[in-house]
């Protein structure tokens, strides 16, 4: 009985302690998802009441020029996983040294993690700069061009310029995930390894990569889904228009200017655009897991 109360106790203690949190996620993630999901099937905009008009909203979008090139510059974003896991293992595998100062560098690493996004964009809008930007310049001065970049009017081209920052951005997150998975490869694998005069790669292929697949799998995911919804970098840098003729527009960006930047705001086709972008980040991120699980470690030795 003892046992009981005191299991009791304890749940009743977890519970205390989680409320709070899951009253602010219930009001601020799953109330705007139900919100959002019944202003898909509305006609609104945001000054007089919703009216059901059914999946009405959802044709529209598909006949919407600009929310299909957003898509696909949103896929299209999706090159800075690969970009960033391999970067980050990279990274990650030369800062797990016992060096003399390792500590400085795995601290500048990060420092654009913690650096916020718009001071980030920021900053690199005006080193991309066509006309005034300190990479022209520099790139100029030491004679390897002879007329400017232009980093961020060059048309969809740019949108690659603009996902280097992104990686370089998330460079030290990622490194820290794979810094962590790195320390917990047991060392008796390391050094059986080099007993049996097994190569550096060879060690890396099927040692490091297998057990670092945990990780990867956690890195992928999250990077996939940042990519999918990019707002910050490409607004900062370009502008609610995405660029000319639309031609960095990002879902997000779309979703944005439909709902709160038009003078006629479709707050209704917004929040189908959110579904449609929300649906394609579960299915993604579904597939992800079950392929990468194939591939994963499972704890045999």
């Amino acid at each position: 009985m003892k046992r009981w109360s005191l299991k009791k106790r304890e749940a009743v203690t977890a519970w205390i302690f989680l409320t709070p949190s899951l009253i602010l996620f219930a009001t601020f993630v799953i109330y705007p998802m139900i919100v959002s999901f019944y202003y898909s099937l509305c006609q609104y905009s945001g000054y007089s009441p919703p009216e059901f008009i059914g999946l009405d909203n959802f044709r529209h979008i598909f006949q919407d020029r600009v929310f299909l090139i957003a898509i696909g510059n949103s896929f299209l974003y999706l090159l800075v996983t690969p970009a960033l896991i391999i970067l980050s293992i990279l990274m990650a595998m030369m800062v797990n040294n016992a060096l003399k100062g390792i500590n400085f560098f795995r601290t500048a690493y990060y420092l654009p993690v913690v650096t916020p996004v718009v001071v980030v964009a920021i900053i690199w809008r005006q080193m991309m700069n066509e006309d005034y930007g300190l990479i022209n310049q520099v790139l100029q001065n030491i004679g390897l061009i002879q007329n400017n970049i232009p980093f961020l009017t060059g048309g969809r081209t740019s949108l690659f310029w603009i996902m280097s920052v992104t990686v370089w951005r998330g460079l030290g997150y990622f490194m820290v995930i794979f810094l962590a998975g790195l320390k917990g490869i047991p060392f008796h694998l390391r050094e059986s390894a080099r007993i049996d005069g097994v190569s550096k790669f060879q060690e890396f292929r099927y040692i490091t990569i297998p057990m670092l697949m945990p990780s990867i799998t956690l890195a992928i995911v999250l990077s996939s889904i940042s990519a999918l919804r990019v707002f910050e970098e490409v607004f900062m840098m370009v502008g609610e228009r995405g660029g000319v003729n639309y031609s960095l527009t990002t879902a997000v960006l779309r979703i944005y200017e439909v709902g709160f930047v038009m003078m006629n705001p479709r707050l209704g086709e917004a929040s189908a655009m959110a579904v449609v972008l929300f649906s394609a980040i579960l299915i993604f991120s579904i597939f992800n897991l079950r392929f990468l699980s194939k591939w994963g470690y499972h704890g045999e030795v």
